[in-house]
């Protein structure tokens, strides 16, 4: 991912800003405007260091082993045997053997490989060209961990509600490095410790690459989930990519995602000027819209057959710098106090059915998070 301060960048259309460093929130950067308001900037998970309380820097660094990269809470070495994640939970360890990289502004780049580093862990572009997809070792220094999966992510459960390490598909590429269809995630637990991992393309079977993200886990700012038709028993609270609209492999697919207001304390009771989401885009998808809902929905429950309904459209996205952006003002502001209204949430869908999908980054991505842009007094 881009640096924390470039994603800001390219979210205001601009490098000059001001940052008011009398900030806690480890989610948030907080900018001065000129006329004496100020805008938060909240990411979906936390961009700074839980020990230093720097701000993430998203780079690989050469070591004496091979690579490391720190994230939000986990330290991340790579060697030619695999990358091995550790946090103050434990240790995961990919087992793969891997090639010689060469070290590119903080990425890994080989032959057919690219390793990129994300706010917790490392994302990874693999070609697959004449092959099945990628598989490799999952290996914890913990005994069985309970799990929860679907066809988009693997995870490693401390907890009922609480992953402890997490695989997610990002998608199926293309060799012009364009997001054509989705990438599916399988398991297999092989003993206590250990577990086989397989990404492969949703449909294509030559001359494609499929990217998919390994991280640690960090409490999200948002609460999602997508729900689909073709599987419309399936739950996906940890995917950390949504193809919304319609595709081959999820038939019509919706994001379902409301606020973890305990993240947003610091702002009750303040004057709230605008709400703005912005939502990485991973491909040239379709307009989407911001639907209201009309009672609350469970990000761990919610699936196509038991969907809530929906209501009145929020807002139409616009397209900047890689986002997709969203007003969600009515939907967060009481327009009387100009406080909170804590809502229910809202669903993206496309603004046209069967006009195809758009692919982006749910809460629950680390290599390109969400940002909710809000401006207070």
């Amino acid at each position: 991912m881009e640096s924390i301060l470039n994603t800001l960048k390219n979210i205001r259309n601009s490098g000059d800003f001001s940052i008011n460093p009398q900030n806690s929130n480890r989610y948030r950067i907080v900018v001065w405007e000129n006329d004496g308001s100020q805008t938060a900037y909240y990411f979906s998970a936390p961009i700074y260091e839980q020990d230093t309380l720097k701000l993430v820097k998203p780079s690989f660094f050469s070591s004496a082993e091979g690579y490391t990269a720190k994230g939000s809470n986990s330290s991340i070495s790579i060697d030619k045997d695999g990358v091995c994640f550790s946090s103050p939970a434990g240790m995961a360890r990919i087992i793969h053997d891997l090639p010689n990289f060469q070290i590119e502004n903080g990425k890994l780049i080989a032959n057919r490989l690219k390793v990129l580093p994300t706010i917790n862990g490392a994302v990874f572009l693999c070609d697959v060209s004449g092959k099945k997809g990628i598989t490799f070792h999952v290996h914890t220094d913990q005994s069985f961990l309970g799990t929860r999966s679907n066809s988009k992510y693997f995870a490693l459960m401390h907890e009922e509600f609480r992953p402890f390490f997490l695989v997610s598909s990002i998608g199926t590429y293309n060799q012009h490095d364009q997001l054509v269809e989705p990438a599916l995630v399988a398991y297999q637990m092989l003993d206590d410790k250990q577990y086989l991992v397989h990404i492969y393309p949703s449909n294509s079977d030559n001359d494609v690459k499929v990217m998919f993200e390994c991280n640690m886990y960090e409490e999200k700012l948002f609460q999602d989930t997508t729900v689909e038709s073709k599987n419309p028993d399936e739950n996906n609270a940890f995917g950390g990519v949504g193809f919304i609209g319609n595709s081959d492999a999820f038939g019509e697919q919706w994001l379902y995602s409301r606020l973890n207001y305990n993240k947003l304390s610091e702002l009750f009771g303040r004057i709230i000027g605008k709400a703005v989401l912005h939502i990485p885009k991973f491909n040239n998808g379709v307009p989407l819209i911001g639907v209201g809902i009309q009672q609350r929905f469970c990000s761990f429950g919610s699936n196509w057959n038991n969907k809530i309904n929906d209501s009145y459209t929020v807002s139409e996205t616009t397209e900047n710098n890689g986002f997709y952006k969203i007003s969600i003002t009515d939907l967060l502001i009481n327009r009387h106090t100009r406080n909170f209204n804590m809502s229910e949430g809202l669903i993206l869908k496309t603004k046209a059915k069967e006009s195809g999908f758009s692919a982006i980054a749910t809460g629950d991505n680390y290599y390109a998070p969400q940002v909710l842009e809000i401006n207070f007094r």
